[in-house]
């Protein structure tokens, strides 16, 4: 998956429930469109939310 020019290698089948990742961007909104779109494509339920890690603006994904 390429987000903002970066290339994301996350293996979906290992997302389990409890899970989440953190994926640093700039324009959260399109990053969020993009990251719920292919959680569909593999049926997924999942929560984002805008948040900063160690001064780092991003969106952080929870498998539901």
């Amino acid at each position: 998956m390429r987000l903002e020019g970066v290339d994301y290698d996350i293996n979906w089948k290992e997302f389990t429930k409890g899970k989440s990742i953190f994926i640093p961007c700039l324009d959260y909104r399109n990053v969020r469109n993009q990251l719920l779109r292919f959680a569909r494509s593999y049926r997924l339920k999942v929560l984002t939310k805008v948040c900063i890690v160690e001064g780092i603006q991003g969106i952080r994904m929870w498998r539901l």
